[in-house]
């Protein structure tokens, strides 16, 4: 017959913490726990009494870390847990993250844990040449992600009814970046505010301004956040209701002009600042095919899609 399992003296059958069911484990095997072991740095305690659904995690792949390395097809069931520390001692490093106590760092192993896991099944029904992996954003819950950075008022806000663009003739390239063509301003970064759609718009407004104009500017994200009072600012908007908001400003700043805070402050823009204006807006179908065709014809455009399997997306 096996050992028969029993709580020993001063062990609660189900341990609330990962450091008291260490100190449990350590008094079975005739351990006791030093004043130096119990003050031990989160992560050490984590490696040291891995309790929770990852010790029977199954890290399969193909799906990468944070530092880029492609993981194993199958990890052993012994090796899975360090390997997680691993995984996660990495990406603290590599995102540069810190926690404020150890319930903290261990919340957020344990979302890292679950995290890895959804990446691994987009990865499986990823249908494309789409990577998924370990992201600045793996330490997050689907709720933190998607109300930090999805557009919650994407089917709650009215937008504008605008006319539909017509779709070009004849055939389209296969591939083509207006990044190769000078119309696209560096990557940005709209940080803890929900501010997506006046990052698409301004990347939009600055594509066509320069295929129109000839100058290529990196417009002021920050006026639509402040100044915009048909959206929401950090708590999203629509593309429609910014292209009108821009249209009766009068035009946008520079973003040396109104710089991005990402926060909504009072409005601060200046008439006498606009560095471009647009006339009018308009819709294009939905087909890809056709999006495509006006793209590359026409220049960049401003689009929403479903982004819940971009908090795991590396290329």
């Amino acid at each position: 017959g096996g050992e028969r399992s029993q709580t020993l003296p001063g062990c609660r059958p189900a341990p609330e913490s990962v450091q008291e069911g260490r100190e449990c484990r350590l008094r079975r095997f005739g351990v006791s726990p030093s004043r130096k072991t119990r003050t031990r740095e989160p992560l050490a305690e984590i490696q040291a009494a891995m309790l929770g659904p990852w010790e029977t995690f199954p890290l399969t792949g193909p799906f990468v870390g944070a530092a880029g390395e492609p993981l194993k097809q199958m990890e052993s069931l012994q090796n899975a847990s360090a390997r997680l520390v691993s995984l996660f001692k990495d990406f603290l490093t590599t995102y540069e993250k810190s926690y404020l106590d150890e319930r903290e760092t261990q919340k957020r192993f344990r979302i890292f844990a679950e995290n890895l896991e959804k990446a691994r099944l987009y990865q499986e029904l990823d249908q494309g040449t789409a990577e998924y992996g370990v992201t600045k954003f793996s330490d997050l819950t689907e709720e933190e992600f998607r109300a930090t950075y999805l557009n919650p008022l994407l089917v709650k806000l009215p937008g504008r009814p605008m006319k539909v663009a017509s779709v070009p003739n004849g055939s389209f390239p296969e591939e083509w970046d207006w990044r190769d063509h000078g119309a696209v301003t560096g990557v940005k970064n709209q940080g803890e505010c929900g501010s997506c759609w006046a990052f698409s718009v301004t990347g939009n407004i600055e594509g066509q301004w320069y295929l129109h104009k000839g100058t290529l500017l990196s417009l002021s994200e920050q006026e639509l956040v402040d100044c915009d009072l048909i959206d929401k600012a950090c708590g999203g908007g629509l593309p429609s209701n910014a292209y009108e908001a821009i249209e009766k400003l009068g035009g946008l700043e520079t973003e040396g002009d109104y710089s991005y805070q990402g926060f909504e402050q009072n409005c601060g823009f200046s008439k006498e600042k606009v560095a471009v204006y647009i006339n009018s807006s308009m819709t294009i179908s939905p087909d890809e095919n056709e999006i495509a065709a006006w793209l590359a014809k026409n220049g960049p455009i401003s689009i929403a899609l479903n982004a819940f399997a971009m908090q795991f997306y590396r290329k």
